[in-house]
């Protein structure tokens, strides 16, 4: 078995320079830690900077990726690529699909791979998938979650991707272990959009995932925003297995300082175009038999973790969303 373990990051302005500054040794650290595991794995860098940044940041990128190892795989983007692309980019890479490998997407300053314990776990759900010849793996936060800055903002995201964990079917999504220190309403509803993602090529069914991703491209921005919950729900479809497991995480920086009030105008728009992206896939009907409620109330399901009215506010968000323009 070969193991594609490719970290994430987006740099564009001083502080998201200076985390990757601070990773750099991840990538020395990282290939000592596996080799007590006996299989055969590779390492990367996905990186994408924003064409926006200053002369400085790019120049301080630049002088970065001489830092790395001359045997790390490395994809640098500087065009304008949002988080979908770039996951698709690491996940549906031809040259991790001949020959067939497992391929591991993690966001570089979210996840813990340079310490025994962090790589320990992330390779135990690299083996469960390939032992339980599953689709995909999902690594499941060992932290709280914390969306966004202020609390308020942090809730009403957590409530937008608790409704497409329900959506997804918790007992699909969610990690079996008990945990200590995590979001309760995860532990219940499942970690889908956790940015830590585990992809066999070796599936019979990955070819189909990748024409039905490649279609999904095509009839909306999918690779602006949802691609994360887009694998998981086709998966599904497929009745492909999925495993999902805790993974050393840490929890989410916020590098833009915002107000409360910028910083609510942002996940309304978040959370808008996340679900309306959606209406024009084939997986949006999962998504609007949870929100719509038809076959029963799945509110009542997050309020036991949040108020009623906040969870209101973001199903009225996703239902205006969907119902705005449905091509599916």
């Amino acid at each position: 078995m070969h193991t594609h373990f490719i970290c994430r990051h987006y740099v564009d302005g001083k502080e998201t320079l200076e985390e990757l500054a601070s990773r750099i040794s991840l990538f020395y650290t990282v290939p000592q830690l596996s080799r007590k595991h006996g299989d055969q794995f590779s390492f990367g860098l996905k990186l994408t900077l924003d064409p926006h940044t200053s002369d400085e940041v790019r120049y301080g990128v630049k002088q970065l990726l001489f830092l790395l190892p001359s045997d790390c795989w490395l994809l640098y983007d500087t065009a304008a690529r949002r988080p979908g692309t770039s996951l698709s980019q690491v996940l549906f890479n031809p040259m991790f699909y001949t020959p067939p490998s497992i391929v591991v997407n993690a966001d570089l300053d979210q996840f813990v791979l340079d310490t025994a314990d962090g790589f320990g776990t992330a390779y135990e759900l690299v083996r469960k998938v390939f032992v339980d010849n599953a689709l995909l793996g999902i690594g499941a936060r060992d932290v709280p979650v914390v969306l966004a800055r202020d609390p308020f903002n942090s809730r009403l995201r957590i409530i937008h991707e608790l409704f497409q964990s329900l959506a997804l079917g918790p007992e699909k999504v969610r990690a079996s272990e008990q945990r200590e220190n995590i979001t309760p309403a995860y532990a219940a509803f499942g970690d889908h959009g956790s940015g830590f993602y585990v992809m066999n090529t070796f599936h019979p069914m990955y070819p189909d995932l990748l024409r039905s991703v490649a279609h999904a491209s095509r009839v909306s921005h999918i690779h602006e925003i949802p691609m994360d919950f887009y694998i998981v729900a086709k998966a599904i479809q497929y009745e492909a297995p999925i495993v999902a497991s805790y993974v050393r995480a840490r929890e989410n920086k916020f590098y833009k300082p915002l107000s409360k009030n910028e910083e609510f105008a942002w996940v309304h728009r978040f959370v808008t175009h996340h679900t309306q992206e959606l209406t024009k896939t084939d997986v949006a009907p999962m998504l609007l038999e949870v929100i719509k409620g038809s076959r029963r109330n799945y509110v009542d399901d997050l309020v036991a973790y949040y108020s009623r009215d906040l969870v209101n506010e973001v199903r009225c968000w996703m239902y205006d969303a969907l119902t705005r323009v449905q091509k599916f």
